[in-house]
C-alpha cells in the first residue's frame, strides 16, 4: 500500500541512498563491538558487505572478532541470518539463473559475461541473468567492453557459494583454471584437487620462492602453504610448511604462521625449525627461549653447506631480538654479518638495514645512525625515527606520513604499525593532539589485529601524553598501567624507554616532582656512577626528552647540583637547529639562579633554541633572570616566571602570539635576547591564524601566582603549564 501511494503521487521523490562510507562503518562497529578494528579491516568489512548497514550488523553481531581479523581466512562465514534470506532468494530463480551465479560466485571477482557463462554451459547467458538483475543479486556494465558482471555483495557470493554441492564445485574449479589469468588459476586448480598432487605442489613451490625472491612473502607463503597440504612425502611437506611459516613471518604479521605452531613443532629438528619456533617466541614476546633458538639456527645454519638462506633469515631476527634487548652494538654485528652473506629479498634486505641502523642508535645515538639508512621503505621509516629522536619534528613527519602512505597503497612495510605509533608521537609534539589520537587509537587496532604483544608501547605513550594534556586522569592512567604490565611481562629496555617517560607524563602535569623522579627511575644508571657525576641515563632512544624531564624532576625535587650536571649533559648533547622538547626550559632557568650558570642557559639558547625571562629593556640574555622572576624569600622552591621556546625560524606573528599568551597568563610581554633579531626575517614571516605549538608559552608558579591556561591555544605544548601556588 505505502509503495502504490508513492507511486500513484506526483510530488513524491525517490531517494537513493548509499551504502555507509568507511568512516561509518569503523563508527558503527565501535559501537557494537568492544574490540579495536584495524584500518585494513574496516576497509575489508566495507567492500564485503557494500556499506549495507543491515550485513554490516550482522556480520559484526554474529562473527566472531578473532576470525574477521584472521587473514588466513579469505572468505568469512556467512551469519545463518543472511544466509536463509540469500538462499530464499536464488531458490525462486529460474534454475539457469542459479547456475550463472554459482560460476560467478567461484570466480570470485567481475568477469565477462561470457566467461561466466561458458563456466556455467549457458546457451543464453542475458536471458539467464535477468532475473538475478530484478532482484538485485546479480549488477551488469552493459556499456563496457564484454559486459562484465558480478554478484552485488561479497556476503551473497559467499552464501551463493556456500550453496554449491562439493563435486558441483570442484568441476567448476578445474573448469575456471582453464578461463582465468596464471595467478587465479592457482587458487582454482587448489580447490580442484582431491589428494595429493605431486607436480602441482612442485610448481606451487616454485611460484612460491619466485615471490618470496622479489619481496612477496605473504604471498609466497599462500603458495608455500598449499604446496605443503599437495605433498606426498613428508620431508617435502615440512620443508615447503617451514619455508611457508618464515615467509609468513617476515611480513611481521605472526597471527597466521602462530597457528601452525603445533604442526611446526612435530617437524624434524634442524636449524629452519629451531628458526621459525625462535622468531614465533620473539613474537609472543617469549624473548629468552626466542633467543636461545635464534642463535641455535644462526650457528647451525653458518656451519651446514647450502644453509645460507636459513642463517639469513635467523641471522635477521636474531638481530632484531638484539636489538629488542638494548644490545645495540650485537645487534650491529649480526646485522652486518647477515647482509655480507646475502641472499636476501629486497624488502628484507632493506628491513636487516633498518634494524642495523636502530642498533647503532642505541650504541652511538641518533646522529651516528643516520649515516646507516638508505631511502627505501623501512629505511626511511627508521629515518623519520631517528630525526624524531633529534627533535627534527618536520623532517621526522615528512618521512613517517611518506612510509603511511606507501603503506596504504599496498607498499607492504615490515615497521607500518611501529611507524604509525612513533606518527602518534610526532603529532603530538608538533601541537596536533586530535591527529595523535587518531594515528594512536589506528595503531592500536593495528596490534590488536595482529595479535602483538610488542609494538605498541609508543602509541600508548602518545595516548598518556595527550590524555595528561588534557586533564583526563584516568584514561591517562589506564594506559600508564597498561604499559606497565607490558614492561613487566617483556622486561624489555624498548618498553622501559617509553613505559617510564609516559608515567612521569602525568606526574608532570599534576607538578609531582618526587614521582617524576621515582617514575623515570628504570631509565637512570647509578651502577656506573661515581662520586661527582652526575645521574645519566641508560638509553639512547628519546634521550632528549628523557634528559629534560629528568632536569625538571631533579630541579623540583632539590636536587640542584644533579640537577646541573643533567641539564649541562643536555646542553653538550643538544644538537643545534633541532627542537628540543619545551619541558627542559623551566628546569634549566630554576637551576640557574643557584648554580651560577647563566651563561650555559644563554649559549643553549643561542644554538638553536631560545629561552626568554620577562625582563626590562636593556637586559641582555646573558645576565640571567630578572630580580621579578628571582626566587623570593618567601617561596618555598626555585620558580621563574614565564618563558617562551621557539625554532631560530620562527615568525613575528609567532612571537606574537607568544606575547598574547603571555598577557592573558598575567605574565610580562616576552623580548628577544640581544643581538638575535636576524634570527626571524621578514622574508620568513607568513601569518597563522591559529597558534602555534611551535612557539610555545610555559610558565610556573612565582610567590603563590598561579599560571592560567589560554583558552585558544591549539594546544597544552602551546599553553601555560599550571602548578601548585608555592
Amino acid at each position: 500500500m505505502p509503495d502504490r501511494l508513492v507511486r500513484s503521487s506526483d510530488r513524491a521523490v525517490r531517494i537513493a541512498l548509499d551504502g555507509l562510507d568507511d568512516g561509518d562503518v569503523a563508527q558503527l562497529a565501535r559501537g557494537l563491538i568492544e574490540a579495536r578494528l584495524a584500518p585494513a579491516l574496516v576497509r575489508r568489512l566495507h567492500a564485503y558487505t557494500r556499506g549495507h548497514p543491515l550485513y554490516l550488523r550482522t556480520v559484526l553481531a554474529e562473527v566472531p572478532v578473532d576470525t574477521l581479523r584472521d587473514e588466513a581466512f579469505e572468505r568469512w562465514p556467512v551469519p545463518r541470518s543472511l544466509q536463509v534470506g540469500i538462499r530464499a532468494q536464488v531458490d525462486r530463480l529460474p534454475r539457469e539463473s542459479v547456475e550463472l551465479q554459482e560460476a560467478m560466485a567461484v570466480l570470485g571477482t567481475r568477469v565477462p559475461l561470457a566467461t561466466a557463462a561458458r563456466l556455467a554451459a549457458l546457451e543464453d547467458p542475458a536471458r539467464a541473468l535477468g532475473p538475478a538483475l530484478a532482484v538485485g543479486l546479480a549488477q551488469w556494465w552493459p556499456a563496457e567492453p564484454q559486459s562484465p558482471v558480478e554478484l552485488v555483495h561479497a556476503l551473497q557470493r559467499d552464501a551463493v557459494y556456500d550453496a554449491i554441492g562439493p563435486e558441483r564445485r570442484r568441476t567448476l574449479h578445474a573448469s575456471a583454471a582453464a578461463l582465468v589469468g596464471t595467478a587465479a588459476a592457482w587458487t582454482h586448480r587448489v580447490a580442484a584437487a582431491t589428494g595429493a598432487d605431486p607436480q602441482l605442489a612442485d610448481e606451487l613451490e616454485q611460484s612460491g620462492t619466485y615471490e618470496a625472491s622479489n619481496g612477496r612473502n605473504a604471498l609466497a607463503a599462500t603458495r608455500l602453504l598449499w604446496a605443503s597440504a599437495l605433498s606426498e612425502h613428508r620431508d617435502d611437506r615440512e620443508r615447503r610448511l617451514l619455508t611457508a611459516c618464515a615467509q609468513s613471518l617476515l611480513t611481521m604479521q605472526p597471527v597466521t604462521a602462530a597457528k601452525l605452531r603445533p604442526q611446526v613443532e612435530d617437524c624434524t629438528p634442524g636449524p629452519l625449525r629451531s628458526c621459525v619456533l625462535g622468531v614465533m617466541d620473539m613474537t609472543a614476546g617469549r624473548f629468552p627461549s626466542g633467543e636461545a633458538l635464534l642463535n641455535e639456527a644462526w650457528r647451525s645454519a653458518l656451519a651446514e653447506p647450502g644453509a645460507d638462506w636459513v642463517a639469513v633469515l635467523a641471522g635477521t631476527f636474531l638481530a632484531n631480538i638484539m636489538l629488542r634487548n638494548g644490545r645495540g652494538a650485537e645487534t650491529v654485528k649480526i646485522a652486518r654479518r647477515t647482509l655480507a652473506i646475502g641472499d636476501l629479498d629486497p624488502a628484507t634486505t632493506d628491513f636487516t638495514r633498518a634494524v642495523l641502523a636502530t642498533g647503532r642508535l642505541w650504541d652511538r645515538g641518533p646522529r651516528a645512525a643516520l649515516r646507516d639508512v638508505a631511502h627505501q621503505l623501512d629505511t626511511l621509516a627508521t629515518r623519520g625515527v631517528l630525526r624524531l629522536f633529534l627533535g627534527e619534528l618536520a623532517s621526522a613527519r615528512a618521512d613517517l606520513a611518506t612510509v603511511a602512505r606507501r603503506d596504504r597503497q599496498g607498499a607492504g612495510s615490515k615497521l607500518g604499525s611501529l611507524t604509525l605509533s612513533l606518527m602518534s608521537v610526532v603529532d603530538y609534539l608538533d601541537g596536533d593532539w586530535n591527529g595523535s589520537e587518531s594515528a594512536t587509537d589506528r595503531a592500536l587496532a593495528i596490534a590488536a589485529a595482529q595479535d602483538q604483544r610488542i609494538g605498541d608501547s609508543a602509541a600508548r605513550f602518545a595516548a598518556v601524553c595527550v590524555q595528561a594534556g588534557r586533564g583526563q586522569w584516568d584514561a591517562a592512567d589506564e594506559h600508564v598501567e597498561l604499559l606497565s604490565q607490558l614492561t613487566q611481562a617483556l622486561g624489555s629496555p624498548v618498553e622501559i624507554v617509553y613505559s617510564s617517560p609516559a608515567a612521569a607524563t602525568p606526574a608532570q602535569a599534576r607538578a609531582d616532582r618526587p614521582a617524576m623522579l621515582r617514575a623515570l627511575e628504570p631509565l637512570l644508571d647509578r651502577a656506573t656512577r661515581t662520586e661527582g657525576d652526575g645521574i645519566r641515563l641508560r638509553f639512547k632512544p628519546f634521550w632528549l626528552w628523557q634528559q629534560s624531564v629528568l632536569g625538571e624532576a631533579l630541579t623540583g625535587t632539590g636536587q640542584l647540583a644533579v640537577a646541573a650536571r643533567a641539564l649541562r649533559d643536555l646542553h653538550e648533547g643538544y644538537d643545534a637547529g633541532a627542537v628540543t622538547i619545551p619541558l627542559w626550559v623551566g628546569s634549566r632557568a630554576r637551576a640557574a639562579p643557584f648554580t651560577g650558570r647563566h651563561g650555559e642557559l644563554a649559549a643553549v639558547a643561542t644554538r638553536g633554541c631560545w629561552t626568554g625571562w620577562p625582563r626590562p629593556p636593556g637586559t641582555s640574555a646573558s645576565s640571567g633572570p630578572p630580580e621579578s622572576s628571582r626566587r623570593p624569600a618567601s617561596a618555598s622552591r626555585p620558580c621563574t616566571g614565564c618563558f617562551v621556546l621557539c625554532r631560530p625560524a620562527s615568525t613575528r606573528s609567532r612571537l606574537r602570539n607568544a606575547r598574547r599568551s603571555a598577557r592573558r597568563s598575567a605574565c610580562s610581554p616576552v623580548r628577544p635576547p640581544t643581538g638575535t633579531s636576524s634570527a626571524w626575517p621578514a622574508s620568513r614571516c607568513r601569518p597563522r591564524r591559529r597558534w602555534s605549538s611551535r612557539c610555545c608559552a610555559w610558565s610556573t608558579t612565582c610567590s603563590g601566582w598561579t599560571a592560567s591556561r589560554p583558552t585558544r591555544s591549539r594546544s597544552s605544548h602551546a599553553a601555560c603549564t599550571p602548578t601548585p601556588s608555592a
